[in-house]
């Protein structure tokens, strides 16, 4: 995909199309489709009303619904870190649109205006190749982003806030991604004010330069709202990352099917796995052409169904907490399910008109438990959860480190004393020749990510460099203070 130029400028300039009348969302021509907003058993064995009441909430709201109040932008934008997005997508490209106000700060010019050290990104970022076009050639993103903000024009589907901005964070290709690169994602996400980040992505590893990059999501009031995995596996014992990770700003989302039971294939977790969403044959927005759509299956798309939701209450709510909001999520924005309570933190799936504050279209009961999904999950408390770190060498393990284990791209984590100052010393360090080797020949990309409050560094070391030539490199800059340790890269995939 090439970079952006003036003439893709228009992606951004686009006419929002829309309808004033009741019912907007039942124009959509494959609305019917949509089980998880209003199941009316369309689906052979489906149960009628098993679903997020999203119907109930869009009948009380007349389109266009803009925002009303300025301070309610982050709040109404979701960065997608994802394989990119479909921006010719009819339900996605006035979704991009909605980031014109930024243009003004950044256009398309070849120079880095807003000084956030990405040029010409008004649409996102591509982490893949380091580049301005965040374009989805996998499908994955593009099908996550509708899922969450497909735009309401009577021409396919709709998301959960049709009215949502959308940031195409491109971290994961075909064969997944890095953690350098998801890392990098995330602070750019951050640095650009959005405050719902969607993650329909993980791992088995424990990385301590993600948790380190969520925890500084956190401090900037953001929500990260995670897909719990498809591995059917009880997460509190075999966890799965970033849903995983105790920290207050992740909302980790389980998949349930439209007989309101988990899908057999969804991640579970009395401690772990906060609600579940609908996940399991879901339609939604491809990367192929202007007006495609396909089905698909995963925690991969019960995550954006939530963000979506969360994005709608927020920013009608501006003046909330992250914390708020995720607490009357848990609290007030699910219909329990009779022994979820045993699954997950709230016993309950996603209901969008209780999060709002609005009554349902009748009073929900669910008799839940689908008897074959739950002959296969572990209830289990007599064991303790299996952490897999992801390998990390510092002064300890330097001399014995496996060099079979050093990646071509690692995290750096800064030492924090000081740290402008070694940041600058590092700088000049890079661009010195008289050190006896010349450094510009020994990585492809050296980011210090200065905006990042946890002081992460991401290296990409040039092909020609041994396993060994990479780990002197690391022990030399440890040597000179400037780093705690490096960790090495390890999967990430999309779920």
């Amino acid at each position: 995909m090439q970079p952006l130029t003036k003439d893709l400028a228009s992606v951004l300039t686009g006419a929002v199309t829309s309808t004033t009348s009741s019912s907007w969302q039942k124009r959509e021509p494959y609305y019917n489709y949509q089980w998880s907003l209003f199941n009316n058993g369309q689906y052979n064995g489906s149960r009628v009303d098993a679903d997020i009441d999203a119907d109930a909430v869009f009948s009380k709201t007349p389109y266009p619904s803009f925002l009303m109040d300025p301070a309610a932008v982050g709040q109404n934008t979701i960065a997608i870190l994802d394989t990119g997005v479909n921006w010719n997508h009819v339900d996605l490209n006035e979704r991009l649109n909605m980031n014109a106000n930024f243009i003004s700060r950044e256009p398309i010019d070849g120079i880095d205006n807003d000084g956030n050290g990405y040029v010409d990104d008004p649409l996102g970022w591509n982490f893949m190749n380091n580049g301005n076009s965040p374009f989805d050639d996998q499908g994955h993103g593009s099908h996550v982003s509708g899922l969450a903000a497909a735009s309401a024009n009577a021409q396919g589907i709709v998301g959960t806030n049709p009215n949502a901005s959308i940031i195409p964070v491109k971290v994961l290709g075909p064969n997944g991604g890095t953690t350098p690169g998801v890392v990098a994602g995330i602070n750019y996400a951050v640095s650009r004010g959005a405050k719902i980040i969607n993650m329909s992505l993980g791992g088995p590893g424990y990385s301590q330069a993600m948790y380190a990059a969520i925890a500084n999501a956190n401090n900037a009031g953001a929500l990260v709202v995670a897909a719990a995995g498809n591995d059917f596996v009880n997460t509190d014992y075999n966890p799965s990352y970033p849903a995983a990770y105790n920290l207050p700003n992740i909302i980790s989302v389980a998949a349930s099917d439209y007989t309101d039971w988990f899908a057999n294939f969804s991640n579970y977790g009395k401690a772990t796995v906060d609600l579940l969403a609908p996940g399991k044959l879901m339609l939604s927005d491809s990367h192929i052409g202007s007006t495609g759509l396909v089905e698909k299956s995963g925690t991969s798309m019960a995550a954006p169904i939530v963000a979506g939701a969360v994005s709608y209450f927020w920013s009608r709510n501006p003046t909330w907490t992250a914390l708020q909001v995720k607490d009357r999520l848990l609290n007030i924005g699910v219909d329990k399910i009779p022994g979820a309570e045993n699954y997950t933190v709230s016993g309950g799936r996603l209901n969008m008109a209780h999060l709002m504050g609005w009554p349902a279209t009748d009073v929900y009961t669910s008799s839940g438990q689908d008897a074959d999904t739950l002959a296969g999950m572990d209830l289990s408390t007599n064991a303790d959860p299996v952490i897999n770190y992801v390998p990390f060498i510092d002064s300890k393990n330097l001399s014995t480190f496996n060099v079979d284990e050093v990646t071509d791209a690692v995290i750096g984590i800064v030492d924090g004393d000081a740290l402008s100052d070694r940041i600058a010393r590092m700088k000049e360090f890079l661009t010195s020749t008289n050190i006896g080797e010349v450094y510009a020949d020994q990585f492809d990309d050296f980011e210090i990510l200065d905006s990042l409050g946890t002081s992460l560094t991401t290296i990409d070391f040039k092909d020609h460099i041994s396993n060994e030539g990479k780990r002197k490199l690391m022990g030399e800059f440890i040597a000179r203070g400037w780093f705690e340790g490096f960790e090495m890269n390890s999967e990430v995939s999309l779920f």
